[in-house]
């Protein structure tokens, strides 16, 4: 596992974290009077989740479609925080720069997922993802 690797999971945990917390935490806004305290324990547990998932499935011996969905979720980890985080230095309302962010991070982990195809390290995948 290389410094790539673990660095992919870092951000994408930090990612689900902030989308989560913060998610969970203004939805509960006018229900809990301190929603901070939910959002926050619920926020972590995504991002180990999420961290986890992508340490997995970025090993060298993950399966195909395991693997894919972890360099998609790492490439929107790493878009969503870098352009949230330029939008907001460059002046922008945080909403519209949050809202940026989301589109292309999204368009980022489908063309990933798209552009590394069916393979494996044994070759191209079948429709069943078994190696031919």
């Amino acid at each position: 596992m290389g410094l790539h690797t673990v660095l992919s999971a870092l951000v994408s945990g930090i990612a689900a974290f902030l989308v989560v917390g913060v998610a969970v935490t203004g939805l509960l806004g006018s229900v809990v009077g301190f929603s901070l305290f939910v959002g926050i324990p619920v926020g972590v547990l995504a991002a180990v989740v999420v961290a986890a998932f992508v340490l997995v499935g970025s090993r060298p011996g993950a399966a195909g479609g395991r693997r894919r969905a972890a360099l998609a979720v790492s490439g929107f980890s790493v878009t969503f925080l870098v352009v949230a985080v330029l939008g907001v230095l460059l002046g922008f309302r945080n909403s519209v720069a949050l809202l940026v962010a989301a589109v292309l991070g999204a368009f980022v982990a489908v063309g990933s997922y798209l552009l590394q195809g069916r393979q494996t390290d044994d070759g191209p995948l079948d429709a069943w993802n078994e190696p031919r």
